[in-house]
């Protein structure tokens, strides 16, 4: 008896049934059997045996194995005679591992493809990264210091920079548009690593997994792990070393695996959602606002995922993080890292997602970093006029205030190289509206000298503040929106008021980054503002009298027909003054590029 012409309804079955069995053991072949299922769902031909699933994606070597050996077993049992196929290449069943092509093997083949010839194709072979290579040594750093619960970016690069001879900083200045970090992009495409959660964590695959070790343990690299290295400057000199070591790094034997331990955090925690439950106030928090029911039936494996850790007292040091964008002057560009390192102060110089400057705590075993509940904005009087008239002011203060710190220092240097007399009661208006509306702690310093004496002050009560107290730093891992985010480290503040709530430098820097998460509103507004001319005040007063990007199109559309599409912003703001004022020139040029009519290609 002829088995079914299309066993594709079959193999879904299967594959269903190994992907709950895959969550239920909370393997991170989920990933896999998912995007088989979906890929399978939208191939269009038929499938009359396993082997032909090579032309599917998402279908390596040992899927296909597994299907057709359930699908031998299924025509056993029914007593169907199993069809054999012919195509080009080796079947993946009887395939060597290192996938060499042997034309001589005897082996049943899948169809070939349509308008092919019966010369044999050459199978593609397994990606393999080169030693030495970025995705080298991501397979290296996710293999020894991933311990089930994913890794970020920042921490893949602390420890897989020693492994590359390849630098994991782009310099677009020098026409390196890329680093090795690209090649992580390849591991995903590979199927070697999966990333998932809000911020993205990065794990191994089982296959993944199995390349790595297989690295791991012919390469004999045998280098006492440095550890992670925690500024884009170590990680620069280390991938100098890494260079001229290259082939010295080969020689020795011993295993590296047993001379790092195990570096994962020794206070590591479980879930928030647990961790809200264990709290003596009951139902403060009946559902954690980062989980919902679809995160729980399309993310299982994220559920043994630690969302948290405990640091205690003694088991971490503050350090102070410096904005790189953060000048001095053009010809002394690093004066305040000089001044302040020259001080005794423990300075690392980075690129922020908000603020000038802000104060973390590094974990003394791990290396892992915690934003601090202290962060500060530094302008001169002249450029907090120019940010008040192009818009900048209102954003960044927004932004801040998004970042749910307590203690945040707006500096403002009297200092100025233009005349701002036009602007005082402007800037008298925005410094008194810092400290009463916004609660920012406003400093006035007359020079750059006298605002360093002032950070080096700040760093000093930040330390004498978090001596003797234990850190709970949240690590979530389903974070959509910034108001979660904020929302999130206020709620669990109340409800652990014996420990400093902070997020972990990885969550702060990718959630409030400015591309990071954006709403709907916020895009909406960046694209108001792509026109020129519309500042960040005149966006929100567009905004304001048009909520929607569709109500403004249908708007323009109604006033086109009455010849008065041009002239529609104007008139609509025209109770608006100063900096929300918009006159016709200005609106006549935001209908060329909002009227769909205005706009329709004859």
């Amino acid at each position: 008896m002829q088995a079914p012409d299309d066993i594709k309804h079959i193999l879904l079955g299967w594959l269903t049934t190994e992907q709950q069995r895959a969550n239920l053991n909370k393997s991170r072949m989920v990933h896999s059997y998912t995007n088989a299922i979906k890929s399978l769902k939208q191939h269009q031909g038929k499938i009359r045996h396993p082997t032909e699933l090579n032309d599917v994606k998402y279908f390596g070597e040992k899927l296909i194995k597994d299907m057709s050996k359930k699908f031998t077993a299924y025509c056993d049992e029914f007593g169907y005679e199993e069809p054999i196929v012919f195509a080009a290449g080796p079947d993946p069943m009887n395939s060597p591992v290192d996938d060499v092509e042997d034309n001589n093997l005897s082996t049943k083949k899948r169809p070939a493809k349509r308008g092919s010839t019966d010369q044999p194709v050459k199978k593609r072979k397994k990606y393999i990264p080169a030693v030495n290579s970025g995705g080298y040594a991501i397979l290296i750093a996710l293999y020894l210091h991933d311990k089930h619960d994913g890794m970020c970016k920042e921490d893949i690069i602390k420890y897989a920079a020693p492994y590359s001879s390849n630098s994991f900083v782009s310099n677009p200045s020098t026409g390196s548009f890329y680093s090795a970090w690209s090649s992580v992009n390849t591991l995903i495409k590979n199927e070697y690593v999966i990333v998932d959660g809000s911020p993205k964590y990065y794990t191994l695959t089982d296959e993944g997994k199995e390349v790595a070790e297989a690295l791991f343990k012919t390469s004999g690299r045998a280098v006492t792990d440095p550890g992670p290295l925690t500024t884009v400057r170590e990680r620069e000199v280390e991938s100098v070393r890494v260079t001229k070591r290259k082939n010295s790094l080969m020689t020795s034997s011993s295993p590296m695996r047993e001379s790092i331990g195990n570096t994962s955090s020794p206070f590591r925690g479980g879930l928030i959602k647990d961790l809200t439950r264990n709290t003596s106030q009951q139902n403060v928090i009946m559902s954690s606002p980062l989980r919902t029911v679809n995160d729980y039936t399309s993310n299982l494996t994220n559920r043994n995922r630690s969302e948290y850790q405990i640091w205690k007292p003694g088991s971490y040091k503050t350090m102070f993080v410096l904005d790189n964008r953060e000048v001095f002057s053009r010809k002394e560009r690093d004066l305040f890292s000089k001044v302040l390192n020259n001080m005794g102060i423990d300075i690392d110089v980075r690129s922020l997602p908000v603020g000038d400057g802000l104060w973390i705590a590094v974990n003394k075993k791990t290396g892992q970093e915690c934003a601090l509940d202290f962060i500060f904005e530094r302008k001169r009087l002249d450029d907090l006029a120019s940010s008040i008239s192009d818009g900048r002011f209102r954003e960044q203060k927004s932004r801040l205030e998004r970042t749910g710190m307590n203690r945040i220092f707006y500096i403002v240097e009297e200092q100025m190289g233009s005349d701002i007399s036009k602007f005082i009661d402007s800037i008298k208006t925005c410094i008194a509206m810092n400290s009463t509306y916004s609660k920012f702690h406003t400093k006035m310093t007359k020079h750059a000298d006298e605002t360093i004496s002032l950070i080096n002050d700040i760093t000093n009560a930040v330390s004498k503040y978090y001596t003797g107290k234990s850190l709970l730093v949240l690590e979530p891992r389903n974070l959509n929106t910034q108001q979660q985010y904020s929302q999130l480290i206020e709620t669990m503040r109340k409800n652990h008021t014996d420990k400093e709530v902070v997020y972990s430098y990885n969550t702060f820097a990718s959630i409030l980054g400015k591309t990071a998460v954006l709403r709907v509103k916020d895009i909406y507004l960046k694209l108001l503002m792509t026109c020129r001319g519309v500042s960040l005040d005149k966006a929100v007063a567009i905004q304001n009298k048009f909520p929607t990007p569709k109500l403004l199109i249908e708007s323009f559309n109604e006033a086109h027909e009455a010849h008065r599409c041009g002239t529609l912003i104007c008139e609509k703001l025209s109770e608006e003054t100063g900096t929300r004022c918009i006159k016709k020139a200005l609106s006549a040029k935001v209908a060329t590029i909002w009227c769909t009519k205005c706009n329709k290609i004859k």
